[in-house]
């Protein structure tokens, strides 16, 4: 397992302390931590995957539902993995970890069953405050037949409900406290229900999407279904879901332009699902990058944090954007290298901080690693702890572009840096940096509003010697 951390202490809101870090656990094939969760001792609970052994090891490498605990600064203290059969394509993943009232944990996913080769079960485990198994719970009879839970909660009665996908059709789950099943609905119709809330009146609201849709669907507290919404069209999905301090219901997810690319999709509801208003992040009316929504979770200044990433070919790039009430945006912040970076998860901190998870694979200690983000109430962390080995120009992202994009570098030692873009004339545009940086991977932003479309060069001196030079293209 390789561990790389910087953290530091920042300043003091009603009175926490709020602590920065970027951490990586992994080790040589791909971890991914699809949520996290603060718990009561202000540490942190993941769900996750991995297939990795130590990157010093030679060992077999399986794949394991994980739930790992974490303490306030990123720090590991311990894991609880379990894996079924291991098969090329087919993971065990813990997709959703919670801290439960009687201070254990519980994670829910999905493993390979023994019985059920190529195919996957939804499966629940429960511990206690240190990891060590109390029970758990397996659904999937048909050897046929794929199973996941994608999100779970526990509910007022100190059940669990958990919602997911059961071969394409939406799979809605309800256990007692101890792992029991009190009953399942599979008759919700198709598609994939992807994050799930109770309500006050003991109900549920749950998001995700059909073939079709995006898709609100809310349930008694039987799990029979009261009224089902769709938005939006056939690229339209759903991924994470709240209820606003209104009674309403806010929803992140994707949606798609046409013949352009997709774009991060905010919507807000009233109480019934009816559509309020809606918000699009992302490259409006542009080809690439695609934008993709994937959590949401409440501000505690009445509006809402979101995170997902942009991509384009082989390349992503994680991005945090705070909004208000109403969804425009305060700010937006991006992090990541040259690989690809994705967030799945995020929730405000007790410090009004941010937490984020999801994997990278442009640090860490081979393959994807399991990637945690630890911000400020501004969407702030500490430069990125992970020292290259050598200096180099990466390529700016997004490319094409308009009319702004990052260009990041990285420096194995200090030096006097300047980084320029001329024109292909070879005449100079926009001097970016010019003075002395410290070892390690940088970023700058080149706002390009006031120059015409075209091919741009941008190069990196590093004590007067030309590093790196790259092609970049600005689209109006």
């Amino acid at each position: 397992m390789k561990n790389i951390v910087f953290v530091v202490l920042l300043f003091t809101i009603s009175g926490y302390s709020v602590i920065t870090f970027e951490r990586t656990f992994g080790g040589t094939g791909d971890d991914n931590a699809n949520s996290i969760r603060q718990t009561t001792d202000g540490g942190y609970i993941a769900g996750c995957r991995s297939d990795s052994v130590a990157a010093d090891s030679s060992s077999q490498i399986y794949t394991f539902m994980t739930m790992k605990k974490l303490n306030s600064y990123g720090e590991y203290e311990w894991d609880k993995k379990v894996t079924g059969i291991t098969i090329e394509d087919m993971p065990n993943e813990g997709y959703s970890a919670i801290e439960t009232k009687d201070g254990g944990y519980t994670v829910a996913g999905c493993l390979v069953g023994l019985n059920h080769a190529f195919h996957t079960l939804i499966y629940v485990l429960k511990t206690d405050s240190s990891g060590v198994k109390q029970w758990d719970y397996r659904f999937g009879y048909d050897s046929s037949v794929s199973s996941v839970a994608y999100d779970m909660i526990q509910t007022e009665d100190n059940g669990y409900a958990v919602v997911g996908d059961n071969f394409g059709m939406i799979a809605f789950v309800k256990l007692d406290s101890e792992g029991k099943e009190e009953w399942i609905n599979y008759d919700l119709g198709p598609g994939q229900a992807r994050s799930l809330i109770q309500t006050e009146d003991k109900g549920f609201v749950f998001t995700g999407y059909d073939d079709e849709h995006l898709i609100l669907v809310k349930t008694d507290s039987l799990g029979n279904e009261v009224w089902n919404k769709n938005y939006g069209g056939m690229i339209s999905q759903g991924y994470s879901v709240k209820q606003s301090s209104d009674g309403g219901f806010v929803i992140l997810g994707k949606t798609g332009q046409m013949d352009y690319a997709d774009v991060a999709w905010l919507i807000k509801t009233d109480a019934n699902g009816e559509l309020e208003w809606s918000k699009v992040y992302g490259s409006i009316g542009g080809n690439i990058p695609n934008y993709i929504g994937q959590s949401i979770d409440l501000s505690s200044d009445g509006g809402y944090i979101l995170t997902g990433y942009s991509y384009m070919y082989s390349i992503a790039q994680a991005w945090l954007i705070k909004v208000d009430s109403e969804g425009n945006e305060i700010w937006e912040k991006t992090f990541g290298g040259a690989g690809d970076d994705r967030p799945s998860f995020v929730q405000q901190t007790l410090d009004g901080g941010y937490i984020l998870a999801g994997y990278t694979d442009s640090f860490g200690a081979g393959g994807k690693d399991m990637w945690i983000i630890k911000t400020d109430e501004n969407g702030t962390e500490i430069e990125s702890p992970f020292l290259p080995q050598t200096t180099e120009l990466h390529q700016n992202y997004p490319n094409p572009f308009n009319p702004v994009t990052t260009i990041r570098y990285a420096l194995s030692q200090a030096g006097n840096v300047e980084l320029n873009v001329f024109n292909l004339n070879g005449q100079l545009v926009k001097e970016l940096v010019k003075g002395k940086m410290e070892k390690g991977i940088h970023k700058t932003e080149f706002k390009a509003g006031d120059l015409t479309s075209g091919i741009y060069i941008y190069n990196l001196k590093v004590d007067d010697k030309v590093v790196q030079s790259r092609k970049m293209i600005m689209l109006k």
